[in-house]
């Protein structure tokens, strides 16, 4: 669901990990299952523009189990609280791909609308794909438990 294409070792994991850690516009954080302590995701922000106080959203649910739970909403409502209330930021931004309905609409439930379409912009196993383009406004935002 992230778009790689080639194959990512431990190593270049670890490397992508450590560098998150020291830079300023991109913020990774871990998403973990309480009951377990188990890390199942990540989310974050990354291209974070504090004089127009927007950035870009990413969220990203590892085992398929772990989906469809509430786990990504929950993470995600508590970084949209973070990012308005805590980095004072006005617009947060997503791209999701037109095939991941399940994301789509978990993005629509905390109030995300679509602003528009990149068509055919992803080529996977054979097909082109579109990417969704969503965003919320801390005024349009409600926080909801």
């Amino acid at each position: 669901m992230t778009g790689t294409v080639f194959p990512v070792s431990d190593a270049e994991h670890e490397v992508w990990f450590e560098n998150k850690l020291t830079e300023k516009l991109n913020k990774v954080f871990g998403i973990e299952e309480k009951s377990s302590g188990k890390l199942i995701g990540i989310i974050g922000l990354k291209n974070t523009d504090y004089v127009n106080r927007n950035a870009e959203l990413f969220l990203y649910i590892g085992d398929k189990n772990n989906r469809g739970k509430g786990l990504g909403a929950d993470a995600l409502k508590t970084m949209l609280f973070f990012a308005f209330e805590e980095l004072n930021l006005h617009r947060i931004s997503v791209e999701v791909f037109s095939y991941n309905t399940q994301a789509i609409k978990c993005y629509e439930k905390v109030g995300f609308i679509q602003e528009g379409i990149l068509r055919e912009s992803l080529y996977k196993k054979g097909k082109y794909h579109d990417k969704i383009l969503m965003a919320i406004l801390h005024t349009n935002h409600y926080f909801v438990d």
